[in-house]
C-alpha cells in the first residue's frame, strides 16, 4: 500500500513538473511577445523623431491652408465686384444702343418729313408756275423729276 503511494505521488509529482514546464513555456512564449512589442530605445528615438516631423508637417499644413483660402476668398471677392462691373457695362451698352437707334430713328423721321415738305414746296411751285401760265397764258415749263 505504502508503495503504491509513492508510486501515485510520483506520478502526480510527474504530471505537476509536466505542467509547470508547460505553463513556463506558455508565459516564456508571452514574455518574449509582449517585450517585442515593447519598442527599444532607438525605436522610442524614431518613433519621437517621426511624431515631430508629422506634427511639423501639420503645421506647415494648417498654414498653406489658411493661406490657400484667404486667396479663394479675395478671388472669390474680385469675381463678384467684376461680374457686378460687367453687369454695369452691359446696362450702358444697351442704354447707349437704344440711344443711338432712337437718334438714328429720330433722323429718319427728319429726313422723311423734308422729303414731304419738298414735295409740297415742289408741288406749290408747280401749281404757282401753272397758275402763272394760265394768268401769261404761256406753256407751262417741263420740269425734271425730283432726284
Amino acid at each position: 500500500r505504502r508503495e503504491a503511494e509513492i508510486e501515485n505521488i510520483q506520478v502526480m509529482k510527474e504530471k505537476a513538473e509536466k505542467k509547470i514546464k508547460r505553463d513556463r513555456r506558455v508565459l516564456d512564449q508571452q514574455s518574449r511577445t509582449l517585450l517585442s512589442k515593447i519598442p527599444s530605445k532607438k525605436d522610442r528615438e524614431e518613433i519621437q523623431q517621426l511624431e515631430a516631423l508629422l506634427e511639423k508637417e501639420r503645421a506647415t499644413h494648417k498654414r498653406k491652408e489658411r493661406t490657400h483660402k484667404m486667396n479663394e476668398d479675395r478671388l472669390r471677392r474680385q469675381v463678384a465686384e467684376l461680374t457686378r462691373k460687367n453687369d454695369e457695362l452691359k446696362d450702358e451698352i444697351r442704354r447707349l444702343e437704344k440711344r443711338q437707334l432712337d437718334a438714328w430713328s429720330q433722323s429718319e423721321a427728319e429726313k422723311e418729313k423734308g422729303k414731304e415738305r419738298e414735295k409740297e414746296a415742289g408741288s406749290k411751285k408747280a401749281a404757282k408756275v401753272l397758275t402763272e401760265s394760265k394768268t401769261t397764258n404761256e406753256a407751262p415749263l417741263k420740269r425734271e423729276p425730283a432726284k
